[in-house]
């Protein structure tokens, strides 16, 4: 008798997720919010382990927080540009700080990428309890 309603032993080769985010609590319940859904996800919470793992899996979206104990968010998927490990990824940027504004993330006077938008944290008002 199989159990439906767990995610599947082996992902399937589209749905590798990267987690960068420094909230353990916060990543724990996203992960656990991903995998219900299917997805295989790596979760991490430095910008250096999430740039070693970039370099060594491949991965179809990249959830990253912008505001790390290490580094930001930004300079993470700058610095995988620049070394050519964003191929085809998608990137979700999400952050607790309402400080952090959309714009164009830029290293030197080269325009890196630019985004319209980041999620706020908490997305869903019921996950604050959690």
């Amino acid at each position: 008798m199989s159990e439906s309603n767990h995610a599947p032993e082996t992902p399937s080769a589209c749905c590798r997720v990267l987690l960068l985010e420094d909230n353990v609590r916060l990543a724990q319940m996203l992960k656990r919010h991903f995998e219900i859904e299917g997805f295989h996800v790596t979760m991490v919470h430095l910008g250096q382990e999430a740039l070693r793992l970039l370099g060594e899996q491949h991965f179809h979206l990249a959830m990253v927080d912008i505001d790390l104990p290490d580094t930001t968010g930004f300079e993470v998927m700058t610095k995988a540009a620049e070394r050519g490990l964003l191929d085809n990824l998608k990137i979700i940027f999400c952050s607790g700080n309402p400080g952090a504004e959309r714009g164009r993330w830029r290293r030197g006077s080269k325009a890196v990428f630019s985004w319209e938008n980041h999620f706020r944290w908490p997305v869903c008002p019921r996950w604050r309890n959690q």
